[in-house]
């Protein structure tokens, strides 16, 4: 039996797992088998899915809770679940995946594995790009991704409070005919789960003006480790009392507990922005109309810049004209806090400074659809700096380290990564690396650089 049960567990306890279960995992293991869960080996329900018929599709229990589709052991269904979209990380070993429905699933899930010390991946909609939600060796994979209900819209409070698998944007236009907005549009917008944004505090295009998922989590409805379910924060506006577990909990990525429940602030609904889209000669000029522009007082909902490397790419990939020929495009918009008048006067200040700074063109529109569409266009970029050092960004020009090339996009407001691509190049990796590590020290504050170099992804600090 050892070769079959590595983590030494007493197949009664394994029982006693699925009948503590709530509706969805309560008979998981007979239903499985075909037959009563009581006295199954542990060997058996992990070593033979295989040899049993296909079931029938989602038998449903008392709480429409597809029992087959709760507890997987299929070695091709769990390892499609055990990586997210992050390149480079190991993704292997998960023996189990716990596909949960409720509150309970959960709970019965992380009491078990406690009991046993077996290691718990949560996991949302695994769009993240930094591996959070990869499988480790020996663990159970713990999917909410079908715990994704609206539970309650409170207009008079001006919240929402739903499950963690809610796909963002699915909540914005649920939202909509209520008249509210959640603000927070991660670049994975209309695939990434609320659950996974509040793990790992995603941010988004207009973080610039309306700041990002932590400043809009009021209340976290948590099932720790040993299947306690605990809340954190209050459903007010005003909650000053205690410690602040809730901010602690946000951008934990999971290693704290498992999010299950989420309250978050909303606003009345956003106005159409209007759209400002300039183009440089070089980044230098970019980056400095940013800085003038935000030291004037103004408050964009949306300021992001592309270099030159980066509008070829998207030249390639069928963006059509977009910036073609220059060195930098800078994509503002202004929703004028409502006002349009406020909006209108921001994007002249937009167009003032950026021929102030040598723009080659500067144009603007109040088409929702053209907003929409340059926005799609930004989605994909990774990397951002902070005001102050916008005026630095020659530091980004890195030909000097013989075979790096840097793709950055900076966005006002924030600061953390910088992606670095592999030119054809051949160079010396670890003189290129030293080069390239000086160079981003000098702007940026977090110590992240990384680097595809000779086949081996190479991280700077």
């Amino acid at each position: 039996m050892a070769g079959n049960n590595p983590f030494g567990i007493d197949p009664e306890d394994f029982d006693r797992f699925a009948r503590e279960a709530g509706d969805g995992l309560r008979d998981m293991v007979g239903k499985f088998l075909g037959s009563p869960s009581s006295g199954v080996a542990w060997s058996t329900v992990f070593e033979q899915p295989a040899r049993r018929a296909a079931p029938e599709p989602e038998t449903t229990g008392k709480s429409g809770s597809g029992v087959w589709a709760v507890f997987v052991t299929d070695a091709d269904v769990v390892g499609s679940y055990s990586a997210d979209q992050a390149l480079f990380c190991p993704a292997d070993g998960a023996i189990a995946l716990v596909r949960a429905r409720t509150v309970a699933d959960v709970q019965a899930t992380m009491r078990f594995a406690t009991r046993h010390r077996v290691p718990v991946v949560p996991q949302g909609a695994r769009t993240g790009l930094s591996g959070g939600a990869n499988a480790v060796p020996g663990c159970l994979l713990l999917s909410l991704e079908r715990m994704d209900r609206v539970l309650e819209v409170d207009a008079a409070e001006r919240t929402v409070t739903v499950e963690p698998g809610i796909i963002n944007q699915d909540l914005k236009d649920a939202l909509a005919t209520h008249g509210l907005s959640y603000p927070p549009d991660p670049g994975s917008v209309a695939i990434s789960s609320i659950g996974g944004n509040v793990a790992t505090n995603a941010g988004g295009l207009c973080c610039v003006r309306y700041g990002v998922t932590r400043d809009y989590v009021r209340q976290l409805r948590v099932v720790l480790a040993d299947g306690t379910l605990a809340t954190f924060g209050t459903t007010t506006a005003k909650g000053v009392a205690g410690l602040d577990l809730r901010g602690l909990l946000i951008g934990s990525e999971g290693t704290l507990g498992v999010v299950v429940e989420v309250t978050l602030r909303l606003v009345p609904t956003l106005p159409e922005p209007l759209t400002a889209v300039a183009t440089f000669a070089d980044i230098r000029s970019a980056a400095a109309t940013v800085a003038d522009l935000m030291a004037s007082g103004a408050q964009p909902s949306l300021v992001e810049s592309m270099d030159r490397a980066t509008l070829q790419i998207l030249a390639e990939c069928g963006y059509g004209d977009v910036g073609t020929g220059a060195g930098a495009m800078l994509l503002v918009q202004s929703d004028g806090g409502g006002s349009l008048e406020a909006a209108q006067a921001e994007v002249e200040a937009l167009g003032h400074f950026a021929q102030a700074h040598g723009a080659l063109d500067v144009a603007v529109s109040d088409d929702p659809a053209d907003s929409a569409a340059l926005a799609r266009v930004r989605e994909d970029a990774f990397a951002v700096i902070p005001h102050r050092h916008l005026r630095e960004v020659e530091a980004l020009e890195l030909a000097a380290c013989g075979g790096l090339q840097a793709t950055p996009q900076p966005a006002a407001g924030v600061s953390y990564a910088h992606k670095i691509e592999k030119s054809e190049a051949p160079l010396d990796w670890s003189e290129a690396a030293e080069a390239l590590a000086r160079k981003v020290r000098a702007f940026n504050p977090w110590p992240i650089a990384e680097a595809t170099l000779a086949g081996e992804r190479v991280r700077i600090h």
